[in-house]
């Protein structure tokens, strides 16, 4: 079951156009090309372009759900939650409402 909530924190985040076709493409600063990212052990990330060797001690980041408009493999909400926990204490997040006040 799904919960929608209205007065939820907006999720900031932008995209960028780096492949149109099989063509790289990139604003000026950009890295064109379509990219993966991988997680070392450590919780450092890497971004490499995909159609490069992945760094052989990184677990890759980007994980296919649906291609070409048919599902590539199962998909639960409680196992992409606990995923989420996982990487975020991996990486030290702590959610702003368990900081600290000033």
């Amino acid at each position: 079951m799904f919960r929608l909530f209205s007065n939820a924190d907006p999720i900031d985040f932008a995209l960028d156009i780096v492949e149109m076709g099989e063509n790289a493409i990139a604003k000026r600063g950009k890295l064109p090309g379509v990219m993966d990212i991988y997680r070392t052990p450590d919780g450092e990330h890497c971004v490499t372009l995909t159609d490069h060797e992945p760094p052989a001690d990184r677990k890759p980041l980007l994980e296919p759900l649906i291609r070409d408009g048919e599902i590539v493999r199962d998909f639960d909400l409680e196992d992409a939650a606990t995923r989420a926990n996982t990487d975020a204490e991996t990486v030290g997040f702590v959610h702003p409402s368990e900081k600290p006040t000033r």
